[in-house]
């Protein structure tokens, strides 16, 4: 992904890493939760840091394939 930063990959990371976890929704509240570092973070602040990534990372490439949902 030629626009990633590396808050997408933590963001990527976060979403991998949850994908699996029925007990914890995946709801942008609950992986900005994740990604915030400093106990001074502001929710808030966190989910407008991780909305650009989210649909960064939910956009479709070019490449084959890559009808796939995030979902699925």
């Amino acid at each position: 992904m030629p626009d990633a930063t590396e808050f997408t990959a933590s963001v990527a990371e976060v979403l991998f890493l949850i994908r699996e976890l029925e007990y914890i929704p995946r709801t942008i509240d609950n992986v900005a939760r994740l990604t915030i570092q400093d106990v001074d973070d502001d929710l808030s602040n966190a989910i407008e840091r991780v909305r650009p990534e989210l649909e960064r990372l939910m956009k479709p490439s070019l490449s084959p394939g890559s009808g796939r949902s995030m979902s699925s």
